[in-house]
């Protein structure tokens, strides 16, 4: 075997190792807590400021982490970003454990959540880079990773806290992250004569279509980029939605118990993860199932929005698995990155834009659907702007079907 071969396939396994225990690691930050704030509240005085941020800022901390990224990444490198990204997110998670003062709690978990996001921006480039040939099996790994770090923090928080406290159950996560570290640490040792940085991006080839500094700030001149802001928007916009409002929506227009309620909000969770194994690799190898998938996750969501907003009481469970099913989107958005870009430096600058924008639109989702339902006092309205926001993912059907380069539409909007 030669020094290169020797060199490389470490190189690789860590690569993929570290992305694995990075999609472990990103939502911990949300869901490990979220469960425990009436417990924390006890020792730590939360006010009704401090939640609603709290309760807040994951959107609006992902928006911002797609502006900052693409520049810092940039700068040093994907690899030393992203371990950068694990050493805060590690310390973040050890002072929400000692806080003693709301603000600290506070402080530390915008900190952490900023970090988590930045991490979520980093992944599709750095699959891009280290497995340009498995994009769809790697995307989904990390997209079904995703999904259980949002889950189980959330499943076993309760439990921890009442076995070990409350402070340890946060702890506990800042130790789980800490081991996402070590795959990236042997990366860098192993391909320690890599460039970093700009060179690495110089590197890495944007071909002779488009030059890298062309493409700064010109992402979106790209129907590409657009359409998958349109995706991206929809399942997020439609999803933090549900995961704030549907026991509540469950409850007063199906009847359901609060409890049988959260079983269904647990239920439409689920969802996600056999569409995250299953979208990545299907689109990678038959481009042709991009607009089916795009046109059943529009009509999943319609077909849920419309059973709960006409027939909540007829098929809950029907209502609430449509609504699961209409995240299709969401992963083929993030594979969709790293397959039609060409280069891992361009899938820098268009997961930033994607996130960026998609998160924005997304913060928007519960507080609409709030304030819908406080100034009707009825569910028909908000219900009935979920499906309208639907269509941010037609674009997306006409653009998406057509095979394309992010690269290729800048130069082509840029030539004289």
């Amino acid at each position: 075997m030669s020094p290169r071969r020797k060199s490389v396939a470490p190189a690789a396994v860590a690569a993929f190792l570290g992305i694995l225990f990075v999609g472990l690691s990103l939502r911990t930050v949300i869901t490990s807590i979220s469960p425990l704030l009436e417990v924390v509240s006890v020792e730590v005085p939360l006010d009704g400021l401090t939640l609603g941020i709290i309760a807040a800022v994951p959107t609006l901390a992902y928006a911002l982490s797609g502006v900052i990224t693409p520049e810092v990444a940039r700068r040093i490198g994907l690899e030393r970003t992203v371990t950068l990204v694990l050493l805060v997110m590690v310390l973040g998670h050890a002072v929400r454990a000692v806080a003693t003062e709301p603000v600290w709690l506070l402080m530390a978990t915008v900190v952490t959540l900023l970090a988590s996001g930045v991490g979520n921006v980093l992944v599709p480039p750095l699959i891009k880079r280290h497995f340009p040939q498995q994009i769809g099996v790697v995307t989904a790994v990390y997209v079904a990773s995703l999904a259980i770090s949002s889950a189980v923090p959330a499943l076993v928080a309760v439990p921890m806290a009442e076995l070990i406290g409350w402070r340890a159950a946060l702890g506990v996560w800042g130790v789980a992250t800490a081991i996402a570290l070590l795959p990236w640490l042997v990366e860098l040792r192993v391909s320690r004569r890599r460039p970093e940085g700009g060179e690495a991006f110089a590197e890495a080839g944007l071909g002779r279509t488009v030059s890298h500094e062309s493409v700064d700030g010109q992402i979106s001149k790209s129907w590409i980029a657009w359409s998958l802001v349109g995706l991206f928007a929809m399942c997020s916009f439609g999803g933090f939605a549900m995961l704030a409002w549907m026991p509540t929506i469950l409850v007063e227009t199906a009847g359901v118990d609060p409890a049988a309620a959260g079983s269904l909000l647990s239920l439409f969770a689920v969802c996600g993860f056999p569409i995250a194994v299953l979208v990545p690799p299907i689109v990678a190898r038959m481009p042709s199932a991009i607009v089916p998938i795009i046109v059943v996750g529009m009509a999943s969501f319609i077909v849920g929005y419309s059973g709960l907003l006409i027939a909540p009481r007829a098929a809950p469970i029907l209502w609430v698995l449509a609504l699961g099913v209409g995240s299709l989107p969401y992963p083929l958005a993030f594979t969709l990155i790293g397959l039609r870009t060409r280069s891992a430096a361009v899938a820098l600058r268009l997961s930033g834009f994607v996130q960026a924008v998609g998160y924005v639109l997304a913060a928007v989702g519960p507080f609409a659907v709030g304030i819908l339902h406080e100034l009707t006092g009825t569910w028909a309205v908000p219900l009935g702007f979920l499906m309208a926001a639907v269509l941010l993912a037609l674009p997306a059907v006409f653009v998406l079907g057509r095979p394309g380069f992010v690269e290729d539409e800048i130069r082509r909007s840029t030539s004289p």
